[in-house]
């Protein structure tokens, strides 16, 4: 099967990709997994300006987006939240700048992507139509049925080791294209009609699509987040993430004003203006029917790709919103088994099976010698992994190094949370995309259990019972699908009123999205950052957070969204989504201010590293900044004194409180984080009791979240108290 053969291929390319020095993995995320459609609008849109006044503003683009790249690496870099977890970034956005600017960047995404599969279907089917025959109206449901064939199997996803191996194939077609264009190069068509330098540069109709599809061009900003926890694991002083996505950057830019000079020198700018497709079609034309072949594999692989991850993302954006299937149920001790399996493929790819194997030691769940005993079997191919696992209130897949790396290869996920237990039974909730089965006894208890938390439970012909789900999968599946049908239906009528655009649905996208997400926000995280991150980077430049350059920034996107929509462009829907769009951000901004966004902030962290032998350290960051605190480390035998910013902590099993006497930062928020690093990598909160003592009051807090404590800081902290309660042995190994 396809998605059999996809993941396959992803598993082994991914191999390669993760064995990668750090640099080099941020350098081919950043040029293989955000490697543009736009590619083949740009010799479109620049036909009318001239190729020499393109290649300027590409340049002047190239440099601002290698800025906002370093800027983004750096915000990158100081967020706990990514290094030790799953945030993608609109929860940067949201730990950064608040509520406000995550919606924004949301919707900013959103659009973005809703867009480019709009311009990918039109484009694919508009070449595909020219190249092969047919109708591009019936082309189009060709990607479309193909997403939503794939969407289907929940176990297929267009992970980055897919992106970056077919992107490295598309990057190879583009050069050898761009050779074969090379050898047609008329140094009359690149010198021809430059908008720079005669009169035409003062009409508009010149201008309406060009800024819009080379913004679009770059957009990796948002790709670096999916490689970013794993460089940083490797290089946690982030050089690598940083120059390996300004390198990435540099060389996209090379690569667009390569293919800019190779197509528009070999095609006059008469046979490229008001091309409603890509620029292959005129291209073929000049080159011939041999290098229809590689045009072809091009159009197919780049817009295909492109059509994939679109729809992907898009569908992934509406599930994570809808309420999560939760499976209560009881399993009883050694009688019965819960079965996980991805849905629409074969068992024996992947299963999981838990059991329930009682209290260890016998005693009350919550009590020492009570704790919940499961043992987890997990078949990959031939392939058998058994553990056993202790789990007092909830136990996530991320939590083990062996089954983790198969599910999220996948894009599956396993949590369950113990409601209750005894020596019979256990109750859990389950979530999970997976399908569950449940095989073994079913007595009175269980079954009542059972048939109480989901009356529509139902017999299956091989004796075994689905478990209850919150929504009917076939029913979240249409939900999810929506906006990518939605996609497909406005591509169709465009195509069939002839109004489709390739180059103008990305241009709209660029201006309207792009500006925001390779421009705005990129500076906004990084002037928060610096005030508010957790860690310190390795590697900081400091010329990337002065006002002057970030105030430049920002006026030049959010004035580029008002110029379009007050003057360059014409049709009333752009005009008015262009303003409307300048308005919002404008205002966004202002509350982000308002509520904080750049508001100073030190952070007290304890981290436990079990990657590292239980290594602990303590670290102070203030206002991006480690400052030197006294802090005073209690044992049962003893106390232990250091000043410093940042230290190990000896014997951390044997740790019974922390006290941190904080210098004066002038920091509006205080934020507590006690964590264990997992031998995955994620970040699993410590039990501890925080004292926090002011002026004239001593407050208490319960430390549960793994993101941390968040205070505002409205009079000086005398000092910080952090009590750890003895753990067992089974919780410090």
């Amino acid at each position: 099967m396809l998605a059999d053969r996809l993941r396959w291929a992803s598993a082994a390319v991914g191999g390669q990709i993760n064995s990668l020095p750090p640099f080099w993995m941020a350098f081919a995320f950043v040029v293989a997994v955000s490697l543009p459609q736009a590619f083949l609008a740009l010799p479109i849109v620049v036909a009318d300006v001239g190729p020499l006044a393109g290649l300027a503003l590409i340049g002047v683009l190239g440099i601002i987006n290698v800025l906002t790249m370093a800027c983004t690496a750096e915000a990158i870099t100081r967020s706990g939240t990514v290094r030790y977890g799953d945030a993608f970034v609109g929860r940067l956005v949201a730990d950064y700048l608040g509520a406000a600017g995550s919606y924004v960047l949301t919707l900013a995404v959103s659009l973005l992507f809703f867009l480019a599969l709009i311009a990918s279907y039109v484009g694919l089917a508009t070449t595909l139509s020219d190249f092969a025959g047919l109708p591009a109206a019936l082309w189009i449901a060709l990607p479309f049925l193909v997403g939503v064939y794939l969407l289907s199997r929940a176990s297929f996803a267009v992970t980055a080791s897919v992106s970056i191996g077919l992107g490295a194939i598309n990057i190879v077609l583009i050069v050898l294209i761009s050779l074969l264009a090379l050898g047609h190069f008329q140094p009359a068509n690149l010198l021809a009609d430059n908008g720079f330098f005669d009169e035409r540069s003062l009409e508009l109709s010149v201008w309406r699509p060009v800024l819009g599809v080379m913004l679009i061009m770059y957009f990796g900003h948002v790709p670096l987040n999916q490689c970013a926890r794993t460089v940083l694991h490797r290089d946690p002083s982030g050089r690598g993430l940083l120059l390996g996505s300004v390198a990435g950057t540099v060389c996209l830019t090379v690569l667009i004003g390569m293919w800019l000079v190779a197509v528009n020198g070999a095609v006059a700018p008469q046979q490229l203006a008001g091309q409603t497709g890509t620029a292959l079609v005129p291209l073929a034309a000049v080159l011939g029917p041999g290098a229809r072949v590689l045009e072809s594999a091009l159009v197919v692989l780049l817009l295909g790709l492109t059509s994939l991850r679109c729809s992907t993302i898009l569908f992934n954006l509406v599930r994570e919103r809808l309420p999560k299937r939760s499976h209560p149920l009881v399993l009883p001790r050694e009688r019965g088994k819960l079965l996980f399996h991805p849905r629409g493929s074969r068992r024996g790819n992947l299963r999981l099976t838990l059991t329930y194997l009682g209290l260890d030691g016998g005693g009350p769940v919550g009590e020492p010698g009570g704790e919940p005993r499961f043992r987890l079997d997990t078949l990959v191919g031939d392939r058998t992994l058994r553990e056993e696992i202790g789990v007092t209130r909830s136990w996530t897949a991320t939590e083990s190094a062996d089954i983790a790396p198969y599910l999220q290869e996948r894009g599956l996920q396993l949590t369950f949370d113990v409601l209750d237990a005894n020596e019979h039974y256990a109750r859990l909730r389950v979530t999970s995309p997976m399908a569950v089965t449940y095989e073994g006894d079913w007595d009175v208890e269980t079954a009542t259990e059972l048939v109480q938390h989901q009356p529509e439970t139902d017999a299956r012909s091989d004796g075994r019972r689905a478990a209850p789900g919150a929504l009917k999968e076939r029913g979240r599946f249409w939900i999810c699908v929506g906006p990518v049908a939605l996609a497909f239906l406005v591509a169709e009528w465009q195509l069939l009123t002839g109004t489709g655009s390739f180059a103008r649905l990305l241009s709209v996208g660029g201006v309207l999205a792009v500006s925001l997400i390779a421009g705005i926000f990129p500076v906004l995280l990084l002037a928060a950052s610096r005030r508010k991150g957790e860690l310190v980077p390795g590697v900081v430049y400091r010329f990337l957070g002065h006002p002057v350059l970030i105030a430049s920034i920002y006026v030049l996107f959010l004035a580029n969204i008002l110029l379009h929509g007050l003057v360059i462009w014409q049709a009333p829907v752009e005009r008015v989504a262009a303003v409307l769009t300048g308005v919002v951000v404008a205002g966004a901004t202002l509350v982000m201010v308002r509520r904080g966004a750049l508001a100073r902030r030190v952070v007290v962290e304890l981290r436990e590293d079990q990657r590292a032998d239980g290594r602990a350290v303590f670290t102070v960051v203030a206002s991006g900044q480690p400052v030197a605190a006294d802090v005073q480390l209690t044992y049962p035998d003893g106390e232990h004194h250091v000043h410093a910013a940042a230290g190990e902590v000896p014997r951390f099993t044997a740790l019974r409180d922390v006290l941190f006497r904080l210098p004066d930062t002038h920091a509006q928020s205080l934020k507590v984080w006690v964590h264990r690093i997992a031998p995955s990598g994620d970040s699993e909160a410590l039990p501890a009791v925080l004292h926090v003592r002011w002026d004239d009051t001593t407050q208490r807090f319960d430390l549960q979240s793994s993101s941390g404590l968040l205070l505002p800081l409205d009079c000086k902290v005398k000092g910080l108290s952090l009590h750890l309660p003895e753990r067992s042995a089974a919780t410090r190994a």
